[in-house]
């Protein structure tokens, strides 16, 4: 008799939705209340800056808060609709239909998610989580169909037997990595700019800076612009990349 408890499906998709309310109701609620405290920006999780907010009062709590719904607690929902998405791939008696139900939510989200987020109804550059499962069925189901294609091959070819299945690995391997290939210039125009300001106290002294950002040919172009009339303005910037690329700047 197996005593161990078990987590059902129905049980996980309830755990995934509690977490994603959770992050979203912490991205779309806390950023208005953090502003209008002088707190416009949520990249910096280090604990000396966190510790000097908690300093100055309730609303370093509040900032605090907004992280570990975020960061935490809201980060576990898409693995858990990951594993869910893979086994309704595996389980459903009609993908077709699986493919359909998941493009109706992403069309019924999409409105309602860029409302929330961006403020406007639509909003080509960004779109809801059911886009990005949509996507990910759909490369496992071509994934499967390349598979399948060459597996028949190899038999037919007579090169079955036991290095049919590193034969299939190679292949899988092979589609995974033109797939990744073919989303790097997209990629890499993600990610970049996360700005911060470490102490315990904010202060506006007019200045102000506007952020352009340009990918051609593989490279990325960031520009940092003083916009203020009145005042210098003093830029300090860390940037997180992976080799073998070169990072260079100019001071004009």
């Amino acid at each position: 008799m197996n005593n161990k408890p078990e987590l059902s499906g129905s049980t996980l998709k309830i755990m995934a939705l509690i977490f994603m309310l959770i992050d979203h109701t912490a991205a779309i609620v806390f950023p208005p209340v953090l502003a209008r405290c002088g707190i416009t920006s949520f990249g910096n999780i280090s604990m000396e800056y966190m510790q000097g907010l908690v300093a100055v009062g309730s609303i370093g709590w509040l900032y605090v808060l907004y992280q570990i719904m975020r960061r935490i607690l809201g980060r576990l929902a898409f693995p858990i609709y990951c594993f869910l998405l893979v086994e309704g791939f595996e389980r459903t008696g009609n993908r077709r239909k699986y493919a359909g139900r998941l493009f109706l939510f992403a069309l019924i989200s999409e409105i309602p998610f860029n409302l929330a987020f961006r403020g406007k109804a639509f909003d080509a550059s960004y779109q809801n989580v059911f886009v990005t499962l949509l996507l990910g069925l759909l490369m496992i189901w071509i994934m499967e169909a390349v598979r399948e294609r060459f597996r028949t091959r190899f038999r037919e070819k007579g090169l079955g037997g036991d290095g049919a299945d590193w034969k299939i690995l190679v292949v899988d391997g092979a589609v995974f990595f033109l797939t990744a290939a073919a989303g790097i210039r997209q990629a890499s125009a993600y990610f970049t700019t996360y700005v911060s300001a470490g102490g315990s106290q904010v202060v506006h002294m007019g200045a102000r800076t506007e952020l352009q950002e340009d990918v051609t040919d593989m490279t990325k172009h960031i520009s940092i612009t003083n916009a203020s009339q009145i005042n210098d303005c003093y830029v300090r910037v860390k940037v997180f990349y992976a080799g073998p690329f070169e990072v260079t700047y100019t001071d004009r």
